[in-house]
């Protein structure tokens, strides 16, 4: 059964309706108008297909207002037996940000998974990464980032790091072998390419933001 999603609005005598499902379309009803003749009418505008010509016997008008502190405790919603929580979720993407520890480049934003990062080869151009670490490295360390290094993909709102290529690489000081699962990856987390990781050639902060 579908729902009807509504939002009041109350202003003097009148109270303004917006009606979810129907993409904006608004519309005005009495202040005393009663909650058993609303119904009808919004399902009515909804169209919505009842089983019966009654449509009181398959909706329940629920109206919630959104709790703006979280600091609140139940009690402070002042509950009464019937009420409704509704839990709205947010959906909003989490981005990958590996932030450099010299400053030969801008932070490295992530948006699309998967992402292969590596070292542009001229030579190989079937094989190229999908963002390149050679502007980060030192014009004597050019090599110690494979072309295809590691790959990293977002699982549920969580990011990942799989070794791909050859070259040194680890996380927390913890090194990465081809053929390991993949690491995941959290707020603050050290990515460091190198046979040392106490003595990096190339050094990675891990960061996340939200974008809408």
């Amino acid at each position: 059964m579908p729902e009807i999603s509504i939002s009041l609005h109350i202003a003097q005598d009148k109270v303004s309706v917006q009606v979810v499902r129907d993409k904006g379309h608004a519309i005005e009803v009495p202040a005393e108008m009663r909650v058993q003749d609303l119904i009808p009418y919004l399902v009515n505008i909804a169209q919505v297909t009842l089983p019966n010509n009654n449509p009181r016997d398959y909706c329940t008008l629920l109206v919630s207002r959104p709790v703006t502190d979280p600091m609140k405790t139940l009690a402070d919603l002042d509950l009464e037996s019937g009420d409704a929580l509704t839990l709205i979720m947010h959906h909003h993407t989490i981005n990958l940000l590996l932030i450099p520890n010299n400053e030969l480049g801008e932070p490295l934003r992530i948006r699309h998974s998967p992402t292969v990062i590596g070292r542009i080869d001229a030579e190989r151009v079937r094989s190229q990464p999908d963002v390149s670490l050679l502007p980060l490295l030192p014009e004597d360390h050019q090599q110690a980032v494979s072309q295809r290094q590691a790959e990293l993909y977002e699982q549920e709102g969580l990011w990942y790091v799989k070794l791909l290529g050859r070259a040194p690489m680890h996380v927390n000081s913890q090194p990465l072998k081809s053929g390991d699962s993949a690491v995941m990856l959290q707020a603050n987390d050290v990515i460091s390419f190198g046979h040392d990781p106490n003595r990096p050639i190339l050094q990675l902060t891990v960061a996340f933001e939200t974008e809408d």
